[in-house]
C-alpha cells in the first residue's frame, strides 16, 4: 500500500536501491537467511572459530593502544579485574565504532592536543580531527491510526494471529516474525536542487515505541511514516569525559545546529502527509495522530519535530579519511592512522560524509576493504603531512613502511 500510494505521486518503483543513488520508492533488503536477521558474527566469524589462531576475548575493557616510537606494539586491556597487555609485531586494527575508535585513540595520546592535556594525557600525535565530524541520520515520526482491519503488526503477537504467525515461520520461513519493523521505504528530493535524495521515509507498520507527554501514542493499530535525514549539514562531536577508560565518552550529536537540516525535515513531513493521503494507503487509515491535523504551518511543525527528532543509531565520521594535508583527517587512503605506523582504523569512523543508507552493510564492506588492503600488503607511506608529535630520544614524528606479517 505505501509503494503503490508513493507511486500514485510520481514517484518510480525502484527494485534495487543498491545500485547507485538511492532514488524512488520500493521494497528494502537486509542481512538475513533463512528468515533469520544474519550479523557479522554468524556471517563471518562462526566460520572461522575452529581456527587455532583465533581467539576472542569477551567481558573486557580496552584501556589504550600503546606505542612505542610512534608505533602501536600493544593493547592494554582490563578482564575480570587483571590488568593485560597483548603485544603485537604486525599491526593493530582498531574497530570499535564511532563513539568507541575516537575514545581509544585519545586515551592512547592520538587526538587533538589540547584535548588531551587537559586531562593530562601525553601526546603521542596531534591529531584535530579525532572525534570531530560526527555525523548520524535522525528523524521523526508521522504517526497515524489504521481502520482496524489487521494490515500492520498490531496484537500479531497474541492468540490466533501469533499462532498462524509461528506456523507460517515454522513451515515457510516466512510473515510477519521475519520483519525487522518495516520493508518499505522511498527517497525523496527536499530543498535540494542538485537532484540527489536528501529525505528518506520508512513505513512502519506499528506504532512501536511511543513518546511521552503531549506526544505519547496510544497502544492501538497504526503506522509510522518516519522521515529521516539522509544527508545532514550539522557535524557533532565525540570527546573524553575524563581519562578514566571505564567513563563513557561524552557525544554531541549536534541535530539541527545547521539550519538546512530542519528546512529538509520540514519538506519530508509535508511529503508523507501527501503519501498517507494517497491511495490505496488512505485506505487503511482513520486519522492523525503526531503532531496532528492542529499543526499546520511550518513553525508548528518545527516544534513538533524538535519534540520527536530521534537517532537512526547510524553515527559515522569521527576517525575521518582524507589527504594527510587536510587539517580533520585521521586515517589515510589505506586505513592507516596518521602519524603512527602499525595502526588502522576499520569501522564507520572513518566514513569522511555518511552515506545514504544504513550503515551495516557499508561498514562491513568498509572492513572487507581493509582486509584487502592487508592482504594485498598495500602499506605505502601516506602523502604529505604528518602531525607534530613530541620528540624524544630515538623517535621521529616520520612514518615508515611497515609491510604485514601474517601467520
Amino acid at each position: 500500500m505505501y509503494v503503490n500510494a508513493a507511486q500514485s505521486l510520481g514517484l518510480p518503483f525502484t527494485a534495487d536501491f543498491n545500485i547507485g543513488a538511492p532514488t524512488g520508492t520500493g521494497y528494502l533488503q537486509f542481512t538475513a537467511r533463512g528468515g533469520r536477521r544474519c550479523s557479522a558474527v554468524d556471517a563471518f566469524l562462526h566460520r572461522a572459530r575452529s581456527n587455532s589462531r583465533l581467539r576472542v576475548i569477551t567481558g573486557a575493557q580496552v584501556n589504550r593502544i600503546v606505542l612505542e616510537q610512534q608505533r602501536a606494539v600493544a593493547v592494554e586491556y582490563l578482564h575480570k579485574g587483571q590488568m593485560h597487555t597483548l603485544r603485537c609485531d604486525a599491526e593493530v586494527l582498531l574497530a570499535a565504532g564511532a563513539f568507541g575508535s575516537p575514545k581509544l585513540l585519545m586515551l592512547s595520546g592520538i587526538g587533538p592536543a589540547e584535548h588531551l592535556r587537559r586531562w593530562r594525557i601525553p601526546v603521542q600525535a596531534d591529531l584535530g580531527g579525532v572525534g570531530r565530524n560526527l555525523q548520524d541520520h535522525c528523524g521523526s515520526p508521522l504517526v497515524l491510526r489504521g481502520n482496524s482491519r489487521g494490515h500492520g503488526y498490531f496484537r500479531q503477537d497474541r492468540g490466533w494471529r501469533l499462532a498462524w504467525n509461528l506456523l507460517e515461520y515454522g513451515m515457510f520461513r516466512r510473515g510477519r516474525l521475519t520483519t525487522v519493523g518495516g520493508e518499505a521505504t522511498s527517497f525523496h528530493v527536499v530543498g535540494a536542487s542538485s537532484g540527489a535524495a536528501t529525505v528518506q521515509i520508512y513505513c512502519v507498520p506499528t506504532l512501536g515505541y511511543a513518546n511521552t507527554g503531549a506526544d505519547a501514542v496510544p497502544s492501538v493499530d497504526g503506522i509510522k511514516l518516519h522521515v529521516t535525514l539522509l544527508r545532514p549539514h550539522s557535524r557533532g562531536s565525540v570527546t573524553l569525559r575524563s581519562a578514566d577508560p571505564a567513563d563513557p565518552p561524552l557525544v554531541d550529536p549536534n541535530y539541527l545546529g545547521d539550519a538546512s537540516d530542519l528546512q529538509h525535515l520540514l519538506g519530508g513531513m509535508r511529503v508523507a502527509r501527501e503519501i498517507a493521503g494517497s491511495a490505496p494507503l488512505r485506505q487503511a487509515l482513520s486519522g492523525e495522530l503526531l503532531p496532528g491535523a492542529g499543526a499546520r504551518t511550518d513553525a508548528e511543525l518545527a516544534a513538533y519535530i524538535r519534540r520527536t527528532l530521534r537517532t537512526d543509531w547510524h553515527p559515522v565520521g569521527t576517525c575521518r579519511m582524507g589527504r594527510s594535508s587536510e587539517p580533520m583527517s585521521v586515517v589515510d587512503p589505506c586505513l592507516r592512522v596518521l602519524g603512527v605506523r602499525g595502526l588502522r582504523v576499520i569501522d564507520a569512523s572513518v566514513m569522511p560524509n555518511i552515506v545514504s543508507a544504513n550503515t551495516n552493510a557499508p561498514t562491513m564492506a568498509l572492513a572487507d576493504r581493509a582486509m584487502s588492503l592487508l592482504l594485498s600488503g598495500a602499506d605505502a607511506p601516506a602523502h604529505g603531512r604528518r602531525p607534530s608529535v613530541p620528540q624524544t630520544a630515538g623517535s621521529s614524528a616520520e612514518g615508515s613502511t611497515l609491510v604485514t606479517r601474517l601467520p
